[in-house]
């Protein structure tokens, strides 16, 4: 687990998040990200992992979902995603089938509804 954790930050680092958010998504305080990246900051930088969407491992697409959520919820005022993203950010709601499915239809929602709001890309 805490290879998957480190590996984790280092990837999420890479790609410009926060440590913040890192911190949330993987379940660990901010002083412990900030720990990792400083460590990784020394080594050579990795090059970037190839993604693919066709990876059916469901926390990966679980988290690829949230962090859509996310960045829609930032970029829009009064998304309907946004409070769903809030509480799961808080820990007030957990990864469930039924939470997954909510909130995969909110961000539906907001993007069949609001889709010339949001920037190209």
């Amino acid at each position: 687990m805490r290879r998957l954790r480190a590996e984790m930050i280092k990837l999420f680092a890479g790609f410009g998040w926060t440590q913040e958010r890192i911190a949330r998504i993987a379940d660990m305080s901010q002083p412990a990200v900030s720990k990792q990246v400083a460590k990784y900051a020394v080594d050579d930088p990795a090059p970037p992992m190839a993604l693919a969407l066709d990876q059916y491992d469901g926390p990966w697409l679980e988290g690829r979902l949230w962090g859509l959520a996310e960045a829609v919820a930032e970029t829009l005022d009064g998304a309907l995603c946004a409070r769903y993203v809030d509480a799961l950010a808080r820990g007030r709601k957990r990864f469930t089938p039924r939470g997954v499915d909510e909130l995969r239809r909110l961000l539906e929602e907001d993007l069949r509804l609001r889709r010339a709001e949001l920037p190209g890309g």
